[in-house]
């Protein structure tokens, strides 16, 4: 069964710290500032807070983000657990979108949305 098109699409960056998340709409609108939060339990908690809403379950909502080091895995059985739609991607993907697209200022929460705006342009593949 293919998953339904999601309401939600969160691009994440990560880091050993902290996850630097936007958060939009289909239609490309960004909801809200993104934001940061610990790249922990706790934080990973708060962001299932924020991305989910009376009517918005975790089966409307696509996460994006790369698979780095050790710092993905915790995240992903976070968000695999309570059913959210994932697409890993490889680090040359966002890099290379970076690059196609002049995006090379290196921010974390410019790097959430090139990630929310690699998901939209259909270069990666279904989650």
């Amino acid at each position: 069964m293919a998953a339904r098109p999601p309401q939600r699409i969160v691009g994440i960056d990560l880091g050993s710290d902290t996850l630097a998340c936007a958060v939009y709409t289909p239609a490309r609108t960004l909801v809200g500032e993104p934001f940061e939060v610990p790249n922990r339990a706790a934080g990973f908690a708060t962001l299932h807070s924020k991305l989910t809403a009376p009517g918005l379950g975790p089966a409307a909502v696509l996460v994006g983000f790369e698979a780095i080091g050790r710092y993905w895995e915790p995240l992903y059985q976070f968000l695999a657990d309570r059913g959210y739609q994932i697409q890993l991607l490889h680090p040359v993907q966002r890099a290379q979108f970076a690059r196609e697209h002049g995006l090379q200022d290196k921010t974390d929460c410019l790097d959430g949305t090139m990630i929310a705006n690699l998901l939209f342009s259909g270069e990666v593949g279904p989650p």
